[in-house]
């Protein structure tokens, strides 16, 4: 038993002096409960112990190599070729509950539902949850919602050959850095997002945008973009410039600095031309 589930494997050496394990051996560690988890791995695995002011021994580092599969006992799940979990030390944090994840080598994710993550390597970083959301605090947490001391997401950020997908919508960077938190009904939202350096996106509307550097806010439906140039493009109308900021709320396109408009469409539609187009200083 490790914490509150268990591990199977065919070998399992433990240091008599420090308690610390190493699994040299494919293995599976199981959490406890419908929303335990589960990682399992095709090499080897170690776990690291840390002994409190209290004299409780608690998970310090955990660390699986070869095809590790995680699963969050949900229906997200996770593969690389290294996982490695960092667990806080300090008293008043749940047991045995990470504060940063690190999946390394092919990384492949998906949240179970539409959306799917890739990169060379992910971190996520965990934060602790002391109070219900203000919709739950008079009645108390529904099924899957927040709770007081809940640890969940706060920062994912992808590198090296970086690509999200949901439905029909993509982005793909050579890092993207996401800001996340989780709402009132326990879903995970991103609440702000940069990427870097080879940013290409694509909308679900057929819409698409090009960069060095995307910083977007989702839930006010802001994006800025920066490049040499940075494009934004839909059904035949392109606009290129150094810092382009697109406010959807408001329908608003912005280009700070020189730029280009043109658009290509039907004759009729531009007055007999077929196409127009525009540049400024």
């Amino acid at each position: 038993v490790v914490g509150s589930g268990s591990i199977t494997t065919t070998r399992l050496e433990i240091d008599a002096s420090d308690g610390n394990a190493r699994v040299p051996a494919p293995g599976e560690v199981v959490g406890e409960g419908e929303r335990g988890g589960r990682v399992a791995w095709t090499q080897e695995a170690s776990l690291d112990f840390v002994t409190l002011n209290s004299g409780e021994a608690r998970i310090a580092q955990a660390r699986a190599a070869g095809d590790v599969v995680a699963t969050d006992g949900r229906e997200a799940q996770v593969q690389a070729n290294v996982l490695v979990a960092q667990f806080a030390e300090a008293e008043a944090r749940a047991m045995n509950v990470p504060v940063l994840v690190q999946a390394i080598g092919n990384v492949r994710a998906t949240d179970g539902r539409d959306g799917t993550l890739a990169a060379d390597s992910v971190d996520v970083t965990m934060v602790r949850i002391e109070r219900l959301p203000e919709a739950d605090q008079a009645n108390g947490p529904a099924a899957g919602t927040t709770t007081s001391g809940d640890d969940v997401p706060s920062r994912l950020v992808a590198r090296g050959n970086a690509r999200v997908e949901r439905a029909e919508e993509r982005i793909s960077a050579r890092t993207i850095d996401a800001g996340l938190s989780r709402n009132a009904d326990g879903a995970t939202e991103v609440v702000s997002l940069v990427a870097r350096e080879e940013v290409v996106v694509a909308a679900p509307d057929g819409g698409s945008a090009s960069g060095d550097e995307l910083t977007a806010w989702p839930p006010e439906q802001r994006v800025e973009i920066r490049g040499t140039p940075a494009v934004v493009a839909r059904t035949g109308t392109r606009i290129d410039g150094p810092f382009v900021r697109l406010e959807g709320l408001d329908r608003r396109i912005t280009v700070v600095g020189e730029g280009t408009f043109s658009h290509e469409g039907e004759a009729e539609e531009l007055g007999g031309a077929g196409q127009a187009k525009a540049t400024w200083t």
